[in-house]
């Protein structure tokens, strides 16, 4: 299937990182004021800590598609 990575898209320090096993997502907040939210990865992503930061094109996870399961 296709490639479904998720990368950053700027570089940003992580605001919000959630991995229950239910919700898995991120939000980076960026140097001119812009939040990006990466929401409904798959399992293993939205590892990053709150309070660090992630460079431009880090590998965050990977989408899921509800007909993987």
């Amino acid at each position: 299937g296709p490639d479904r990575e998720v990368r950053a898209a700027a570089t940003g320090v992580v605001l919000k990182a959630c991995n229950d096993g239910i919700q898995r997502d991120l939000v980076l907040s960026h140097a001119d004021g812009y939040e990006t939210g990466y929401l409904h990865l798959d399992s293993g992503s939205a590892n990053a800590a709150i309070g660090s930061t992630v460079l431009q094109g880090s590998r965050l996870g990977h989408t899921y598609n509800a007909s993987d399961y």
